[in-house]
């Protein structure tokens, strides 16, 4: 046994399990799907890796609560103990309360709020560490509030070093043309990140806010460590990024104030 690892059991202890660090996502779910599936008004979960669950006695029930998504419990007292979403394969949540110490780990945010039933004070069921998320609007659908819970527990996870590796990366755009080989309308752009990465090309599908006028100038967010792709007729050196609205124009991302060209998202 891991000096760090946690062990866990159902209510009526036919259910014994073990998990291993690292310990990651923990949080208070307000969702109506595990509020339903629990009978509770929220449920406190942590996510493992999928390899780091261990049974150590008895074996869990499943249900199939929706597309891709099975949630695991003790079919003898009900106690609900994992849930697994096909689109995070080599992930397992764990519910915090059926940890045989369950003040071992701590949520950190609460998770739609917006589906928070009204008779629970956001002030005392918060985690400590913490501010209370604002409550959203709830004259939204029951079926949208649903499709967003589940949206929200299919993200993929990454590591810090993964994330390390994404080279984000600020420029200055200097030159931009027309682009009329391109299949959906785009600007080529020129784009300078310093004395260190240089001048570098890329195309931007975003005719439909910005003329040519409004980026010579401009400071855009840029991943500059993809490999090169060719775009019909020119090769595209970075990824250009921003954000599409509901519409699909897409609003560039920039630094609030000038930074130095070649200056990394940190």
């Amino acid at each position: 046994m891991n000096d760090t690892s946690l062990d866990g059991r159902c209510f009526c202890d036919n259910i014994h399990y073990r998990i291993s660090p690292p310990f990651r996502n923990l949080c208070l779910c307000h969702c109506e799907s595990c509020r339903r599936a629990a009978g509770a008004p929220f449920l406190a979960w942590g996510t493992v890796d999928r390899s780091a669950f261990h049974l150590l006695r008895g074996e869990l029930s499943y249900h199939r609560s929706s597309p891709g998504v099975e949630r695991g419990f003790c079919n003898r007292c009900g106690s609900s103990i994992t849930y697994y979403n096909e689109s995070r394969r080599e992930d397992l949540d764990f519910t915090l309360a059926t940890l045989v110490d369950p003040e071992s780990l701590q949520p950190r945010i609460q998770i739609f709020t917006e589906d928070r039933l009204a008779w629970i004070d956001c002030r005392s069921d918060r985690p400590n560490t913490t501010p209370c998320l604002a409550r959203l609007s709830r004259n939204r659908s029951q079926a949208a509030r649903h499709r967003e819970a589940e949206a929200m527990k299919s993200l993929e996870t990454i590591s810090w070093q993964e994330f390390e590796k994404v080279e984000l990366r600020v420029g200055t755009i200097v030159a931009v043309e027309a682009f009329p080989e391109a299949r959906k309308p785009a600007w080529k752009l020129s784009i300078d990140f310093g004395a260190d990465l240089g001048m570098r090309k890329s195309s931007a599908q975003i005719t439909t806010l910005y003329e040519e006028v409004d980026l010579i100038g401009r400071q855009v967010l840029a991943v500059v460590n993809f490999p090169p792709k060719q775009i019909g007729p020119m090769m595209s050196e970075c990824l250009v990024t921003g954000f599409e609205r509901e519409d699909g124009a897409i609003v560039l991302a920039k630094p609030d104030s000038p930074v130095p060209n070649g200056s990394r998202l940190v």
